[in-house]
């Protein structure tokens, strides 16, 4: 059977490493493998359509980044983290596309590619949970991760998990609601039943609790988007049981989960994890980070010439003003007008494959573009290489079915520039 072939078990390897993108104490695998992605890609031949559609972009993108960088040095704050996370970014594409050119010469479907990805989130769960119950598993599974990659966060200890994931907090956190994105894709397409689909939700919503709150939040939007499309769809009986099973379930799950995790941790974790959402507007105000929020977008770059190149920051140094907001560094990094171009490239490579599917591609970048408020996740982390992933998957798909039909030009270009046929490349 094909999912017992070494060629599925190598794809669910590549996909568990290029996603989670561990920080082990023996170096980084998820970046050998997109590095293998990335040449594996390269000798296949690389589609011109989505070199002109996804690749000529980041060149843009890169010059704004050295432009972040050169800012950065008139200001004596000499970092690269922006200009590094939009190479990452045009690794995660190339990668993506080295992935499908896989997937395509092994007879991998795109809704497997899904499946795969979903169960990698959903393992990264089960461990986190099998660490809150076994202080001897998370004591296993810290000892070969790198306990200074952890964004600041002791997770030998305490009650913050993340899994074997690069790290956890609001990064690792988006995942969970871009994971319940694609169950209810996948639900939606009966490709996923419902007795899977509810474990799944609950094993993902339960694991929320313990990585970061700002995905517990954003798991909201998913779920009422999905809910608004049935609607759209003129499915009000199966809307209608959703609405009155729904919070039975989550009441059970939140019965079982604060009994849980206060005999753990004590009420103060409630407080800390959800009790904020349950006083209401108050709650909120008390948690403070929408306050935080508000503050980190305050901090723009608002005199001449910073307004227009900035200062070249972009987080992991002491600079003043400092901020945790993506959009407020990127604009602090390089300026309102290159910053705008920024933003609308990257948004223009997101929308390729909105009409392939607007579910799917839609809530992730609502998704992604709400985690970009509060922090730099647009397209860098774990929610991000998984959007991209899938955006790649969709438009390929969707390219390869036009040439197909005789609708697409179909050339390739062989890593020494040569074009030849799509024949030959899958």
């Amino acid at each position: 059977m094909k999912y017992f072939s070494f060629s599925f078990s190598l794809f669910i390897i590549c996909v568990s490493l290029f996603i989670l993108h561990p920080y082990t104490i023996y170096g980084k695998p998820g970046m050998l493998i997109a590095g293998i992605l990335v040449a594996y890609g390269l000798y296949h031949g690389v589609n011109r359509e989505f070199a002109r559609l996804f690749l000529l972009p980041t060149a843009v993108l890169f010059m704004i980044g050295v432009i972040g960088m050169v800012s950065s040095f008139f200001n004596d704050i000499f970092q690269f983290n922006h200009l590094l996370a939009i190479v990452s970014f045009i690794v995660i594409i190339s990668a993506a596309y080295g992935l499908w050119i896989y997937c395509q010469r092994n007879g991998i479907s795109v809704n497997e590619m899904l499946v795969v990805v979903l169960l990698v989130i959903v393992f990264n769960s089960v461990i986190i949970i099998l660490e809150l119950n076994f202080d001897s598993f998370r004591q296993f599974i810290e000892s070969f991760l790198d306990p200074f990659k952890g964004g600041g966060i002791n997770y030998a200890s305490g009650y913050r998990l993340r899994g074997v994931s690069s790290a956890g907090g609001a990064g690792l956190s988006i995942s969970i609601p871009v994971a319940l994105t694609i169950a209810l894709h996948l639900f939606d397409r009966k490709i996923l039943p419902f007795y899977l689909f509810i474990p799944i939700a609950a094993i993902l919503l339960f694991s929320i609790l313990v990585i970061g709150r700002t995905g517990l939040v954003l798991s909201v939007l998913p779920f009422t988007i999905y809910m608004i499309l049935l609607l759209k769809r003129g499915r009000v009986i199966f809307l209608l049981t959703i609405w009155l099973t729904l919070p039975l379930l989550l009441r059970l799950l939140y019965q079982f989960t604060t009994g849980y995790f206060t005999d753990m941790f004590g009420e103060n974790f409630i407080m800390y994890a959800i009790g904020f959402l349950l006083e209401g507007s108050e709650g909120i105000e008390k948690e403070r980070t929408i306050g935080y929020i508000i503050d980190f977008l305050k901090v723009l770059p608002l005199e001449f010439p910073q307004a227009f190149v900035g200062y070249g920051f972009y987080g992991g140094s002491a600079f003043v003003p400092w901020t945790d907001s993506g959009f407020a560094r990127m604009f602090m990094s390089v300026g309102f007008v290159f910053g705008l171009i920024f933003y609308m490239l990257i948004y223009r490579v997101y929308f390729l494959a909105f009409k392939s599917n607007e579910f799917l591609i839609g809530v992730m970048i609502l998704l992604l573009t709400v985690a970009e408020i509060k922090e730099p996740l647009l397209f860098s982390g774990v929610a991000s290489r998984i959007f991209i992933t899938v955006l790649v998957f969709f438009w390929l798909e969707k390219y390869s079915l036009l040439k197909r039909n005789g609708k697409g030009c179909g050339l390739l270009l062989n890593s020494d520039g040569r074009s030849r046929t799509p024949s030959s490349s899958s």
